[in-house]
């Protein structure tokens, strides 16, 4: 099973690649190398398994600590040693430990601005990390201190990130909640939450959260598997009814198929990945542009990992059959139309990074086939 599921940077520039089957290939670009990462912590060229699950998140701290969410087999933290290896920890849910981490599933590791590390669990809802005076570490969920996480599909996490001002939003197959990381009694944090709404108005057009994108200009996207890619316009992300603009997909072909996931590139273009297809949001513009990909994947899908902008540019994304490298020049030769969502009062010139052509956009509704 090659299926690409996780997909991360570290600080040193090398691309770390975690895969359904729990292997987890670490590309050195510096020196070309592909190196694997075993179960006793060593990196070499030899093929193995890490873990006993797929591997759905890496994650580097600020301490250079790597983090690794499995489905099912746990998280791993890994502290770096010389000579190509790593000091392994592994937390797993203990029923006779209060404070073990609340699920092994693990989707969603992260550090907000105060250098806390929260992570999202598919089954049981997000963890807080805190570290104990002996260096161990304690898990807070909703079986312990966080008491009043709400059940159902909330507790199905699959994406946490921090909005401006310092507010968490997570990402669960229930909708979209957030909360006030600011403050440590944990008894009495609230969450506020968002859900599918019909009709549909300025609610959520989708319940099912997939991902979340914080942009450069402090811009809240989000994508979900049932409803497509909408931006949050409340001012305000403390709330039960915040407010959204929402891009539908599949059945007005805006966004086609079954969308996954966003990223943002150097210029402020967002790229939305879809099981088939990838389409470029122009935000200022609301310009959507389809790009046709069967050309290069061939039959292939994109997987749920969540895409990357590399150094050079291009779009990294994870296929069920490795990884898929992509840059707007190469995407732009297979256009198929691009669509301008609504008229707005907006003309400039747009030129794709290495292209010699540019074009002129404006506010006119227009589809191209």
């Amino acid at each position: 099973d090659n299926e690409t599921r996780a997909l991360f940077y570290d600080h040193g520039g090398r691309l770390w690649s975690g895969s359904k089957s729990g292997a987890l290939r670490v590309y050195d670009p510096a020196t070309g190398s592909v190196l694997y990462l075993h179960a006793d912590g060593r990196l070499d060229e030899n093929h193995q398994v890490f873990a006993g699950a797929g591997i759905y998140n890496v994650f580097e701290d600020s301490e250079g600590r790597i983090w690794i969410g499995t489905k099912g087999d746990g998280l791993f933290v890994l502290k770096p040693l010389p000579e190509k290896s790593f000091r392994l920890s592994k937390y797993v849910h203990d029923s006779t430990r209060p404070f073990s981490i609340s699920d092994d599933e693990v989707y969603s590791v992260f550090e907000d601005s105060r250098g806390r590390i929260w992570i999202g669990c598919f089954r049981e809802g997000i963890n807080l990390v805190e570290v104990g005076e002996n260096g161990e570490f304690r898990f807070i969920n909703r079986r312990n201190r966080i008491k009043q996480y709400p059940g159902g599909g909330f507790t199905s996490v699959r994406y946490l990130t921090e909005g401006p001002d310092g507010v968490i939003l997570v990402g669960t197959a229930g909708g979209l909640l957030t909360f006030d990381a600011g403050r440590d009694d944990w008894e009495g944090l609230y969450f506020y939450r968002n859900v599918h709404r019909t009709p549909e108005g300025t609610g959520m057009s989708g319940g099912n959260v997939m991902h979340i994108l914080r942009t450069r200009k402090d811009e809240i996207f989000v994508t979900t598997f049932d409803g497509g890619f909408q931006k949050v316009v409340s001012d305000r992300l403390l709330s039960d009814t915040l407010r959204f603009r929402n891009y539908h997909s599949g059945h007005d072909n805006t966004i086609p198929g079954l969308v996954l996931a966003a990223v943002e590139d150097t210029g402020g273009q967002i790229w939305i990945i879809s099981e088939d297809a990838v389409t470029c949001f122009d935000p200022v513009c609301e310009r959507f542009e389809l790009f046709n990909v069967n050309t290069f994947i061939r039959g292939n899908y994109f997987s749920e990992a969540i895409p990357l902008i590399d150094r050079q540019g291009r779009i990294l994304t994870g296929m069920y059959g490795g990884i898929s490298y992509s840059t707007p020049a190469i995407l732009s030769a297979a256009t198929t139309y691009r669509r301008w969502f609504l008229p707005r009062s907006c003309s400039k010139e747009a030129r794709p990074k290495n292209s010699s052509v540019a074009i002129r956009l404006c506010s006119i509704r227009i589809s191209e086939t």
